[in-house]
């Protein structure tokens, strides 16, 4: 696209964006069924219109959805550290141009589909329906997959940890599924956009973060990886988080029940036990 002009690609972007928002407003269903809304208390109603204070007592009605939403943000901040200056540091690293870029770019984008389309329904399977031990392992292959990629000697080395590591991309709709099955169907559209707030701050820290740690590393005061090892680091958290959601959920099912978690049929498989 370059080739037809500086802006061209920005254009392009801008096209998509507009399609993908047309997308949105005529063929995505809404959030919540009418006979759901229709069936929402008034106490429902009247808390649902103070989000933060509907929010908070979710959070604070289960323990494992509080772990489960930590890890969602260093999921997010991690990622935020490594997309802010990862074609920078490909250049820097490497001497990539942007034709080296794109090709690593769209290898990227293969294994996000090979790992959702192949590796997803196979790993959950193999599970049996433990899908936190699927997350923690997702999580943690992911941590050293950005540890791989700062300790590459040559840009062949990215592609060959890329490979290893294609399984880890199916994280992000596991977490997002064991997530959703805690909160009831009267809130899924507070959910969702509290979950979209959470990850576009996570996503601004994380860029102010990496592009200083990009910098100091330019200046020769850090490793040029140093993003790439804060981004693995935070992946690090993450599976401990999901680690210590467990013991949490499992504490809830032998309380009082006050911590239920509600099927996802938008997800495969029954519900999720033990996560």
């Amino acid at each position: 696209l370059a080739r037809y002009g500086g802006a061209a690609p920005f254009m392009f972007a801008g096209v998509l964006a507009v399609a993908a928002l047309v997308a949105t407003a005529v063929g995505l269903p809404e959030y919540l069924p009418s006979r759901s809304r229709m069936q929402a208390t008034a106490n429902n109603s009247k808390s649902l219109a103070v989000p933060a204070v509907s929010l908070c007592g979710l959070l604070k009605r289960t323990p494992a959805l509080r772990w489960y939403v930590s890890a969602a943000a260093f999921c997010s901040l991690g990622q935020a550290l490594f997309g802010t200056t990862n074609v920078l540091w490909l250049k820097e690293a490497f001497g990539w141009d942007g034709k080296d870029v794109g090709h690593f770019l769209a290898a990227v984008g293969g294994g996000v589909i090979l790992s959702q389309v192949l590796f997803l329904p196979w790993l959950l399977k193999l599970a049996k329906g433990r899908e936190s031990l699927v997350l923690r392992g997702a999580l943690l292959v992911n941590a050293f997959k950005f540890f791989g990629y700062s300790m590459a000697p040559s840009g062949g080395w990215l592609y060959a940890v890329l490979l290893v590591s294609t399984p880890t991309f199916c994280s992000g709709p596991v977490l997002s599924s064991l997530c959703t099955r805690h909160v009831p169907a009267t809130q899924q559209g507070l959910w969702s956009g509290s979950m979209s707030a959470l990850s576009t701050a996570a996503n601004v820290v994380g860029a102010l973060i990496g592009s200083r740690l990009f910098a100091a590393s330019v200046r020769g005061f850090l490793p040029l990886g140093s993003s790439l090892l804060a981004g693995g680091t935070c992946y690090l958290m993450a599976a401990l988080c999901v680690a210590f959601a467990g013991p949490s959920q499992d504490a809830e099912k032998a309380g009082d029940g006050k911590g239920r978690s509600f099927p996802d049929k938008d997800y495969p498989g029954e519900g999720i036990s033990g996560a």
